[in-house]
């Protein structure tokens, strides 16, 4: 968990008022640790701002995402491997199947209809004997 930026300044004003990391936290219900690296970060950088973090961009825009939206809701029943082929056709952007799964997976957003089905069918209600 991220602390947010009025934390963090909260914890350099006291800091600047001579007020003990121990006491800060406890003030302020964070860990020492935490104050610690604050000010030392406000220190090094002179910001409390976050840090741009490092890793692999993301493959897919918003432009990408707003299309594999449309695309399975125009056809909810259509294979994610034929989305990221429409994908490919469309927007020249080579995407896994799986790179689709996930971002479906990850907004609750499933490509597929639900069917609504009898709870019993016609030959189990007979071999059931039930009227």
């Amino acid at each position: 968990m991220q602390l947010t930026p009025m934390i963090r300044s909260k914890i350099l004003y006291l800091y600047d008022e001579n007020v003990l990391q121990k006491d800060i936290a406890k003030k302020i219900s964070v860990h020492p640790s935490t104050v610690y690296r604050t000010i030392k970060k406000y220190l090094e950088t002179g910001s409390i701002e976050h840090l741009k973090r490092t890793g692999r961009p993301n493959i897919l825009d918003s432009k990408d995402l707003s299309l594999i939206v449309k695309i399975t809701f125009n056809n909810p029943k259509l294979s994610l491997g034929k989305v990221a082929g429409k994908l490919k056709g469309k927007r020249r952007k080579t995407v896994s199947h799986m790179t689709i799964k996930r971002w479906h997976n990850k907004n609750k957003r499933f490509a597929y209809s639900p069917i609504k089905k009898p709870l019993l069918s016609k030959n189990n209600i007979i071999s059931r004997n039930i009227s």
